[in-house]
Order: C-alpha cells, then structure tokens, then sequence
C-alpha cells in the first residue's frame, strides 16, 4: 500500500512493475466509485518505477492504482479508454486487459506522519493502571 497526502504539491509515487514500460496512472476512488486519468512521465530508478504528479486526493480515502503501458487514445471526457480496441468504461469493470497492466495498488490518503500513523488516531486512548500482579514459577 503506498500513503500519500492530501496536498496541492506534486508527490512522488514510486514502484517495482511488472515491466518497465507505462504511460498511464488511473486512480480510482473507491468511495465515489470515480476515476481519474494521468498521463506522467515515468523515470527508472534502479528496481523502481517512479512519476511525480499532483493528485486530488481527500483524507481518510482508499484509491485503486492502476498503471497501463501503450494506453493509447482517451475522450475528451475521459470516461472511455480505448487500448489496443478494449474499452475501459467509467465504471472500470472492464478494465481486464492482463498484459498491459504494469502495476496495481491501493492508495491511502491521510496527512498523519507516517512513522506514528495510528488507524484509531484520536479515537482510542489507553488507561495507565496500577494493578499489580505476582506471577509464580
């Protein structure tokens, strides 16, 4: 999984594909069920595949990454992609095309520090005790 942030700044996403060989970033909202299309430009670096872009992305949200390679032509809508005559409609059931998927991942969006990151931020608190107990051996 691969958490970003709710930021207007351009952000890095960086991953090991399946080939080294992509064109288009699809991020799917799985709240909104709604998809976004980018065409960055990928850099190798080393294993990785990298592309810096900036995302409409919201907190507390789940998006579906998916990374094609030769994804050649979009409406002016961006609701039709047409790959080499399969169509992925906006609702990306069809989006089945195997050997043109590069990559596929979950994003999570949150602006929590990363190295404290707590699924229950604010919302758990632990009580300090002071029962004590004696164990026997």
């Amino acid at each position: 999984m691969i958490i970003l942030k709710e930021q207007i700044d351009s952000q890095t996403i960086k991953f090991i594909p399946r080939e080294y060989l992509a064109d288009t970033l699809i991020l799917r909202n799985e709240t909104t069920n709604t998809f976004e299309i980018y065409n960055p430009t990928f850099e190798i670096e080393g294993y990785y595949l990298k592309c810096t872009l900036a995302l409409d992305l919201k907190e507390n949200n789940f998006y579906t990454l998916t990374v094609l390679k030769d994804a050649l032509s979009f409406t002016a809508d961006n609701t039709i992609i047409t790959v080499d005559n399969n169509i992925l409609t906006a609702d990306m059931t069809q989006l089945s095309y195997g050997n043109l998927i590069v990559y596929k991942d979950k994003i999570f969006c949150t602006n929590q520090n990363k190295n404290v990151f707590s699924v229950n931020d604010n919302e758990y608190v632990s009580h300090a005790t002071t029962n004590e107990y004696i164990v026997y051996e």
